[in-house]
């Protein structure tokens, strides 16, 4: 709430997009309760596929039912296309999925919190974007959060 609190401020469309980010963490949550029961049936390669191949097919039918275009990109937008898929996909979320074998669902949720957190020191560092007081206490406590829940995490059979 503190991060959001200016979007109450400016128009509805910040608020849409609030909205859509609350709807994603439903998505999100529902997803690692999902994982954390299949990892404990599946290998990581094996449920990696199942998920990667899924998300694909999904997202494929709906550029195509849309319309949207598929080709036409300069190289530029091509290498961040590559670098988003290897990056935060391939090696940040295949890493939340093999911890969803040895961790509870709450804590890969509370840190996968931290998602903003870094992107917000990216876009200050890379793109000089502003770091806002409530930025940076909303940040501090999500931070907090993450140290409380690892911390109290206990071992798992």
């Amino acid at each position: 709430m503190i991060i959001a609190a200016g979007d109450f401020a400016t128009d509805s469309d910040a608020l849409f997009g609030d909205f859509l980010a609350l709807t994603g963490g439903i998505c999100a949550a529902i997803y690692l309760l999902l994982g954390r029961h299949l990892r404990s049936k599946l290998s990581l390669l094996a449920y990696i596929f199942l998920c990667y191949s899924s998300a694909a097919m999904i997202l494929w039918g709906t550029v195509l039912c849309l319309g949207l275009p598929v080709t036409g990109f300069d190289n530029r937008t091509i290498a961040a296309f590559w670098a988003l898929a290897i990056v935060p996909q391939l090696i940040g979320h295949t890493s939340c999925n093999w911890s969803l074998k040895w961790f509870s669902a709450g804590l890969i949720a509370v840190s996968l919190l931290g998602e903003p957190v870094g992107a917000t020191i990216l876009g200050y560092i890379l793109f000089d974007e502003g770091l806002t007081a409530t930025k940076f206490i909303g940040g501090s406590l999500i931070l907090s959060a993450i140290c409380i829940a690892a911390l109290s995490e206990k071992p798992s059979p």
